[in-house]
């Protein structure tokens, strides 16, 4: 009987991380990127962030924006998060990411962003995921989900799915231009 068990709670284990890969990272890679021509204006929106400031988007014009969707439970969603803060560093004067945290809850949230020195505006999902979603096939069916806007409100690129430091900077610029 302890033989069965000693193999059977690591096969057990490694089927449930294939499992989360497999939907958080492999079913969002083979799924076509969505285009970003086909968008216009970036919808407004008004949030309230995690510290309980008012952000609006129309308030960014001037400004490249990543609207980033998330989860503190998402495991790619917390591996681009320090790239992230590196470039929100980097490029902070003139470009900013949104973080919008789906699913989750705001204590969560708010103690993630605390730990992790999140530096750029983390906002709740009111409604975003939804009327983001309504740009995408099929809707806003994984996250990590990133929109980038350019200084003049216009969405030019989106990732379905983790990016890494290389895919944020180029959208960063995209934003810029």
């Amino acid at each position: 009987m302890k033989k069965l068990l000693s193999w059977i709670l690591p096969l057990g284990l490694a089927v449930g991380a294939g499992l989360l890969l497999s939907k958080y990272v492999v079913v969002p890679l083979l799924q076509p990127k969505p285009a970003a021509e086909a968008f216009a204006q970036a919808p407004l929106f008004s949030v309230q962030t995690t510290d309980g400031k008012t952000l609006l988007l129309s308030d960014l014009k001037g400004k490249g924006v990543i609207v980033n969707f998330w989860a503190t439970w998402c495991p790619p969603c917390r591996a681009e998060i320090p790239e992230m803060i590196a470039l929100q560093k980097e490029y902070g004067e003139k470009f900013t990411f949104i973080g919008v945290a789906i699913k989750d809850q705001e204590d969560r949230v708010k103690a993630f962003v605390a730990q992790k020195g999140l530096n750029y505006p983390v906002a709740m999902d009111n409604g975003l995921s939804a009327l983001y979603g309504k740009l995408i096939q099929g809707g806003l069916q994984s996250i990590p989900t990133s929109f980038a806007i350019d200084k003049n409100g216009n969405i030019v690129d989106v990732i379905v799915g983790m990016a890494d430091r290389a895919k944020f900077e180029a959208m960063i610029k995209k934003t810029l231009n």
